[in-house]
């Protein structure tokens, strides 16, 4: 599997600590997307606006592309590792209910050939 990620950090200043904590997250979603070719992420985080009264609000946006799938996720909190924490686990789920809701079609068109075959084995 090849994961490519492109990292945006808009209205704060980017550190080597930063994407740092954002490619560990990333490279946590791996082991779900090891069956992918190749996968690219999209990640996008920053200060949403400087104009709050109570604090600042940020922002952490994913977007993920495997195989023609799409995933997209936007979180906003007021701690941006909180958010990026949050968006990770939310983009994780969309990951999940994808893969078991493929894997059940499977199952059941396996039941239905299997079913099929039965009554047509009672024909004899």
């Amino acid at each position: 599997m090849k994961l490519k990620l492109n990292l945006k950090v808009t209205g704060i200043e980017s550190t080597p600590a930063l994407a740092e904590f954002v490619s560990a997250k990333i490279n946590q979603l791996e082991r779900f997307l090891s069956r992918e070719d190749e996968v690219l992420v999209e990640v996008e985080i920053g200060k949403v606006t400087a104009h709050h009264k109570s604090g600042e609000i940020y922002s952490a946006e994913i977007n993920l592309s495997a195989n023609g799938k799409r995933f997209r996720v936007v979180e906003t909190q007021d701690d941006l590792y909180a958010a990026i924490d949050v968006a990770k686990d939310e983009i994780l789920n969309q990951i999940r209910n994808a893969h078991d809701k493929s894997h059940s079609r499977l199952v059941r068109g396996g039941r239905k050939i299997k079913d099929f075959l039965r009554g047509f084995k009672g024909w004899r």
